[in-house]
């Protein structure tokens, strides 16, 4: 299912990864949809420890979707635009986040723009009960 680039625009979508003291097996990243319509993201992997889920995740309208990644993943979350542009694999004109699972016991985010701007994002963290979050949002 293709979504348009309005939609996409507008997409809200936020990651949150979950990091205990020490090295920890998995973390899951929260990925919440806060438009009136679905949106469609990929999860892709770089190099490191696989994600072997699937590469489409589809949320729907004012839902989210949880996404387990193992510990030592390294890879991205990309906007999959109206016009397909990122589906190959998050290496297309998108904004996507950046992800690097810990790496010498730290878990490291961005968001990118460099090859195209498709969402408005934001990225910020907080430090709760052992917690990391990293957001993309509008």
């Amino acid at each position: 299912m293709l979504f348009s680039i309005a939609a996409t625009i507008a997409a809200t979508i936020a990651a949150a990864a979950f990091l205990t003291s020490g090295v920890q097996a998995a973390h899951t990243l929260n990925l919440k949809n806060n438009c009136a319509w679905g949106v469609g993201v990929r999860v892709d992997n770089w190099s490191g420890s696989p994600y072997t889920g699937a590469a489409r995740v589809d949320i729907g309208a004012k839902t989210s979707k949880s996404v387990v990644v193992p510990d030592g993943w390294v890879g991205r979350v990309c906007d999959v635009a109206g016009d397909g542009s990122c589906a190959n694999n998050c290496y297309g004109k998108c904004s996507m986040s950046e992800f690097n699972m810990n790496a010498g016991g730290l878990n490291y985010y961005d968001i990118s723009n460099i090859l195209a701007f498709t969402v408005v994002s934001i990225s910020s963290s907080y430090v709760g009960p052992k917690k990391l979050a990293a957001a993309a949002t509008q």
